[in-house]
């Protein structure tokens, strides 16, 4: 599609949120002087102690802000070893999961509840003024989430956690950490073969 301007268009991006219509312009522009691509190439990385308000804002730390550019993130439930947390995606990587899974068999029961469970409690979230962005509430719930918040950086994906849940859960990764590292490297000598 060209524009006015005489501007090629690619994917436009319409999400309806509360009744209001939001158009994000081209992915193939620049972002904040990042091509496309380049935005594809970052990943989250880190590990952020971050504060949610009374009314649920929590403030995404800066490197976190950099990765998402000017799209919105979309959060949803998620768990790991029976504790709940937010996993959150740049919304094209959320595109491309859903993608994904869309490409597999719906008649499948596996699917079908990974569908109901992670793709349908996804909440597509933009940034107000401050850089702010609103946690919906049933997810704070889910993930039991109060005040305090542990943000991980995972790549293509982000995680929330409760402090208190992700504090427990690190110093049961330390202590068993020599055992993960022998099954990872199992696993990449496996591949090599």
């Amino acid at each position: 599609m060209v524009g006015k301007s005489g501007k090629t268009w690619g994917k436009v991006v319409i999400l309806l949120s509360d009744r209001s219509v939001v158009v994000y312009k081209s992915l193939q522009e620049p972002m904040d002087g990042l091509s496309f691509e380049a935005r594809m190439d970052q990943k989250f990385r880190g590990r952020f102690e971050a504060t949610i308000d009374q009314k649920g804002r929590l403030l995404l730390p800066s490197p976190l802000r950099d990765v998402l550019g000017n799209l919105p993130l979309v959060l949803t439930n998620s768990q790991y070893r029976k504790s709940r947390c937010l996993d959150g995606y740049s919304l094209v990587s959320w595109e491309h999961l859903e993608k994904k899974i869309g490409n597999m068999s719906a008649l499948k029961v596996e699917i079908q509840a990974f569908q109901r469970f992670y793709l349908a409690n996804a909440q597509v979230l933009e940034a107000d003024n401050q850089n702010r962005i609103l946690v919906p509430k049933n997810l704070r719930e889910y993930a039991e989430i109060d005040d305090r918040v542990v943000i991980l950086g995972m790549g293509e994906k982000l995680e929330i956690w409760s402090a208190t849940k992700w504090n427990k859960l690190y110093d049961d990764l330390a202590d068993n950490f020599e055992d993960t590292l022998a099954a990872v490297a199992a696993l990449e000598s496996k591949e090599k073969s």
